[in-house]
C-alpha cells in the first residue's frame, strides 16, 4: 500500500516537472527542483535523527510520501529565504510523528501539520498547486489507482458526496451551480485530498463504519467555511480536526511482537507466533500490518498486511503466510527472523467477522481459497475456546492435498461437531475415499447441496481477490442475497 502511494506521487511529481518545463503551468521546474531537494532532504535525514534520540524504528516510506505530499501543497520557493522555511516547516511536519503520538502511533497526517504550520508560524503560502486544472487529470489517475488498489473506493466517494453536497447547500443561493461544482472539483483539492490524503492509514479508522463515518465528517468540514479564533479553515485544518477525532474516540497503538516459534504448515504456508509487549484486544477474522526492519528493501516496503491465525482467547498472537520462491524482500528477511528477535505491528481492522450474537440459529458458509484460511483458523479456533453451538460449514480448497494448511486442527474441529468440514482439491484426482473430500472445481450447486438451509445462510468467502469475486458472483445467480455475502478484503493481499 505504501509502495502504490508513493509511485503515485513521483508519477504525479514528474508530471509536474515535464508541465513546467513545457509552459503548461505557472511553475519554474528549477524552483520546483530546489524546493524537492530540501523537503525530501531535510525530511529524511530529520525523521532518521529523531528516531535515533526517540529510539524508534524509522519507517522510510512513511517519512518520504510526506516529504512528496508536503511539496505538492506548498509554493515551490524562490529565493534562500523561503527555502529555508520549507526544510523548516518539513522539520517540523517530521517531528509531529514523534511530538503527537500515543501508544507509539502518531496521531496527526505529518504532511497536514507541515502545511498547517507552514502558514500559522510562517505566514507562507499553502495554495496546493498539484489541483491545478492542468494537473488535473494525472492527479485524478494517480489517485483513482491508490484508491483501487487500497479498496477505499467507498470511503472516497461518500466523502465526495457529502463535502460536494454541503458546498451546495451553504453557497448555493450565491453562486450558480455551474460555477460551483467546477470550482469544487477543479479549483479545489478535492481530488488530492481526498484519494492520497484522506486514506492515510495510520490516522484514519481502521474498520469499515468508523471509517464512512469519517468520511462524512471531513467531508461536513470540507464543504463549509468556519473559524476557530483567528485560525480560518484550510483542507489541512480539516483533516487535522479529522485526525483528532479519530484519536479521541477510537485511539490505537503499536505493538512490539517477539518471536516464539514458527510452525510448517505445508509446503508453502508457515505459521509464525509472537509473544506480544501487550495484549492485542482483536476479533476473529481482523488482520494486522506487519512490519519487518531490513535493509535493501524492494519495492513492496517494510509493511504488509496479514491475517491473525490465533484465537482471541488465546495468549499468544500468530499469522499464517504464505511464502513463494523468489519473493520479496519483506519476505525473505520475515523467513530470516530468529526466535526472540523482534517486529513491530499496526494498523489492527478489518469487517471480516462474524456478529456477536452467534448462537445456535446462526448458519455460516466458509469458503476459503489457500492461505484465505487463516481468519477461519481464527474463528475456529475462537468457536473452539467459545463454543455457541452455530452452525458452520467450510468449504476449503486447495490445488493438491498436500497443500492442506491446519489440517490437524480442522479436523479436531470437525470431530467436535464445531464445524462441517469439507476439502476441495482442484487438481488432482480422486486420491482418498473420504466425504470430506470434494475433487474438481466447487460449484454453487455443490455448496447448497451440501449445507442445510443454504439460501438462508451467511457466507463468507476469503482467498484470491479473483476467487472471492467469482464465488460471490456465483452465489448470488445462484439465489443467495448479496448482504449474506461477506467478503475478505485488506491491503496487499
Amino acid at each position: 500500500m505504501y509502495s502504490i502511494v508513493l509511485n503515485a506521487l513521483v508519477a504525479i511529481i514528474l508530471g509536474a516537472f515535464l508541465f513546467a518545463t513545457f509552459g503548461w503551468v505557472s511553475l519554474n521546474a528549477w524552483n520546483l527542483l530546489l524546493s524537492l531537494f530540501v523537503i525530501l532532504s531535510v525530511g529524511f535525514v530529520s525523521n532518521y535523527t529523531l528516531g535515533k534520540i526517540f529510539k524508534v524504528h524509522v519507517n522510510r516510506e512513511s517519512s518520504i510520501i510526506a516529504s512528496l505530499v508536503l511539496f505538492c501543497i506548498l509554493v515551490p520557493a524562490k529565493s534562500p529565504r523561503e527555502l529555508l522555511i520549507l526544510a523548516l516547516v518539513s522539520l517540523l511536519a517530521q517531528l509531529s510523528k514523534y511530538a503527537f503520538v500515543w501508544n507509539r502511533i502518531h496521531i496527526f497526517n505529518p504532511a497536514a501539520v507541515g502545511a498547517f504550520m507552514a502558514t500559522l508560524i510562517f505566514n507562507y503560502p499553502v495554495t496546493w498547486w498539484v489541483s491545478s486544472k492542468v494537473m488535473l487529470p494525472l492527479v485524478a489517475l494517480a489517485g483513482l489507482t491508490v484508491v483501487m488498489k487500497t479498496g477505499r473506493k467507498y470511503m472516497v466517494a461518500v466523502f465526495f458526496v457529502v463535502a460536494y453536497l454541503t458546498l451546495i447547500l451553504n453557497y448555493g443561493d450565491s453562486i450558480p451551480f455551474l460555477n460551483l461544482s467546477k470550482q469544487f472539483f477543479t479549483a479545489w483539492p478535492t481530488v488530492f485530498f481526498a484519494t492520497i490524503m484522506l486514506t492515510e492509514p495510520l490516522t484514519m479508522p481502521n474498520i469499515k463504519r468508523f471509517q464512512i463515518g469519517y468520511a462524512v465528517f471531513i467531508g461536513l468540514l470540507f464543504g463549509m467555511t468556519f473559524n476557530i479564533g483567528p485560525i480560518f479553515s484550510t483542507p489541512e485544518l480539516v483533516l487535522l480536526i479529522g485526525n483528532l477525532a479519530v484519536f479521541v474516540l477510537k485511539p490505537r497503538s503499536r505493538y512490539i511482537l517477539s518471536l516464539k516459534e514458527i510452525k510448517t504448515l505445508n509446503p508453502e504456508t508457515k505459521e509464525f507466533v509472537f509473544n506480544t509487549d501487550k495484549k492485542i484486544n482483536f476479533k476473529a477474522g481482523q488482520y494486522m500490518e506487519l512490519e519487518v526492519p531490513h535493509k535493501h528493501a524492494d519495492s513492496r516496503g517494510l509493511r504488509r498486511y496479514f491475517t491473525i491465525s490465533s484465537s482471541p482467547q488465546q495468549k499468544e498472537t500468530s499469522f499464517g503466510i504464505k511464502f513463494n520462491k523468489g519473493g520479496s524482500s519483506y519476505k525473505n528477511a520475515l523467513s530470516k527472523i530468529k526466535v526472540g528477535e523482534e517486529i513491530y505491528a499496526t494498523q489492527l481492522g478489518g469487517d471480516f467477522v462474524l456478529k456477536n450474537n452467534s448462537d445456535k440459529s446462526s448458519n455460516y458458509v466458509f469458503i476459503a481459497g489457500g492461505v484465505g484460511i487463516t481468519p477461519f483458523i481464527s474463528m475456529i479456533r475462537n468457536l473452539i475456546d467459545k463454543p455457541t453451538g452455530a452452525n458452520v460449514t467450510l468449504f476449503y480448497t486447495v490445488r493438491r492435498v498436500k497443500d492442506i494448511a491446519y489440517r490437524e486442527l480442522l479436523e479436531l474441529a470437525a470431530s467436535s461437531k464445531v464445524i462441517n468440514l469439507f476439502y476441495v482439491v482442484t487438481d488432482e484426482q480422486s486420491l482418498i475415499d473420504d466425504k470430506n473430500f470434494i475433487y474438481g472445481t466447487l460449484y454453487p450447486i455443490k455448496i447448497i447441496n451440501n449445507v442445510k438451509n443454504a439460501l438462508s445462510a451467511n457466507y463468507f468467502i476469503s482467498g484470491p481477490p479473483a476467487m472471492v469475486g467469482h464465488f460471490a458472483a456465483n452465489l448470488k445467480k445462484n439465489g443467495v442475497s448479496g448482504n449474506k455475502i461477506h467478503t475478505d478484503f485488506f491491503p496487499g493481499f
